[in-house]
């Protein structure tokens, strides 16, 4: 597991207008992890990095100065997004019922015409 600093989320978060407790809530982490990682008192995981990127909507690269982590491909943060909207839809809907599966069918619908369309893209 890599884990690195993320010194532009006040910045970000800020310039989104939002309070620390509500990115906190919708990026399911608590106030004192945002704080602590606007501090640079800990550091975040790939996984954290990517729940705030898309609460922030910005890349997770736009979160971090020196990145010792990969630069995500364009693919691969759409994974990501995919990933994170199926968890999102697990949270609201039962993973047996109707709607998730009607959910998740259109995400990876969305995703397969994205990656069709990137690589017919020169």
């Amino acid at each position: 597991m890599i884990c690195t600093h993320v010194p532009y989320l006040k910045a970000w978060r800020k310039s989104r207008g939002y309070s620390s407790q509500f990115l906190a809530h919708q990026a399911k982490i608590s106030r004192q992890t945002i704080w602590a990682l606007e501090a640079g008192v800990k550091t975040a995981r790939t996984e954290t990095i990517i729940r705030l990127a898309h609460e922030l909507d910005v890349t997770p690269h736009d979160l971090v100065s020196i990145n010792p982590i990969p630069v995500m491909s364009e693919q691969e943060q759409l994974i990501a997004y995919v990933f994170i909207q199926i968890q999102h839809a697990a949270e609201s809907y039962k993973p047996e019922g109707k709607q998730f599966k009607m959910v998740v069918s259109d995400l990876l619908a969305f995703l397969v015409a994205k990656i069709d369309e990137s690589e017919s893209t020169p």
